[in-house]
């Protein structure tokens, strides 16, 4: 898919642009907003391996060590992810953390 120096950003930024849907499409079908994939295409910003192996899965990419297809970075036994995100909060709910914290008082060093 590229060079040995490519950085695996770059290329996945790559393979986004010559994917066969446009950016709207494919932030839809990801559960994301568009403009979270508009700024890592333009390189403002990165994206969390969580939504990189869903980009990855959407476009049907895999890893791939040295060049070789025979030595996938892919277990043979890994599990299928989901093909589409839940819709979650851009904002990233912290709802769970805050439920499974003591209360105020009762932490540690307070």
């Amino acid at each position: 898919m590229g060079t040995q120096s490519e950085r695996i950003s770059d290329q996945l930024r790559r393979a986004i642009l010559s994917a066969p849907m446009n950016c709207n499409q494919m932030s839809e079908r990801l559960g994301i907003h568009r403009a979270t994939l508009s700024r890592f295409v333009n390189g403002k910003r990165g994206l969390p391996l969580e939504l990189i192996d869903h980009i990855g899965e959407l476009l049907g990419l895999r890893l791939v060590v040295d060049g070789n297809p025979e030595a996938s970075a892919v277990p043979s036994k890994a599990k299928p992810i989901a093909s589409k995100r839940p819709a979650t909060n851009q904002a990233g709910s912290n709802k769970t953390r805050k439920a499974n914290r003591p209360p105020a008082g009762e932490r540690k060093g307070r």
